[in-house]
């Protein structure tokens, strides 16, 4: 089964345990990692726990539901909104919460609500990553780089040189296994060699026999080692 972990943030302890109560009758596939009385609790409490999910009391004392959420600049966590006043309905559905309750609670919105987020998470899980960067320096600056613009990866000791489509060149201070891993989930790279991956989507022809080479749109050749010949070949005849 897979799990959710969560906190629940609401100034009524009473509507804490009910809560936590009807998650563990009704819903095993939650986590619960904490609780928080207050914005400050909550705020300090998310960022120690790194929750994926956060039942979040909309009218609370010194700061609401709203404001605290404003804190985090980019919320890694899904919310569901909780209050007794259904006139906060159309705010939550602004502030990007997943779901909003209302209390008292009814337990099959509870599931339904607890079941979007696990299908979220499956679903994110699942779906490779649209954009990946890579930090370069430029002088003085350091420059986010989208790793889907890089034409070639090639290894110099301790040290990889980028090639990008536009024909910049960056030299990090990282080794060509650290980016075979980064850059994996986006399916659009190739290692053909020990010191070289080439970008799929940028390559211009290549040769089914001796010497094997693969010549991107660059104009730069590569050549396929010998070791992985067969299986690049493969790859390329199913691109």
């Amino acid at each position: 089964m897979k799990k959710i972990t969560a906190i629940i943030v609401d100034d009524e302890k009473g509507v804490r345990e009910l809560l936590k109560l009807l998650l563990a009758k009704h819903c095993e596939e939650v986590n619960l990692l904490g609780e928080a009385g207050d914005s400050e609790t909550a705020f300090e409490l998310i960022n120690l726990k790194h929750p994926d999910l956060v039942f979040l009391d909309i009218k609370m004392p010194k700061e609401n539901g709203f404001t605290l959420l404003q804190r985090f600049e980019k919320p890694n966590f899904e919310v569901i909104f909780t209050t007794s006043y259904a006139e906060f309905a159309i705010p939550a559905i602004k502030a990007n919460a997943l779901d909003y309750l209302l209390k008292p609670y009814d337990v099959e919105e509870l599931k339904m609500a607890v079941e979007k987020v696990l299908e979220k998470k499956i679903k994110s899980v699942n779906s490779p990553p649209s954009e990946i960067n890579i930090k370069v320096h430029n002088n003085e600056l350091v420059e986010q780089v989208n790793a889907k613009l890089v034409i070639s990866f090639e290894a110099q000791n301790n040290y990889t040189t980028l090639t990008l489509i536009d024909g910049r060149k960056y030299i990090v201070a990282k080794v060509l296994n650290d980016f075979e891993e980064l850059v994996k989930p986006l399916n659009c790279f190739l290692r053909i060699h020990r010191s070289v991956i080439i970008n799929k989507n940028n390559i211009k022809n290549y040769s089914k026999s001796a010497p094997y080479t693969i010549t991107l749109t660059n104009s730069v050749v590569f050549e396929i080692s010998r070791r992985k010949r067969a299986e690049i070949i493969e790859i390329l005849k199913n691109k």
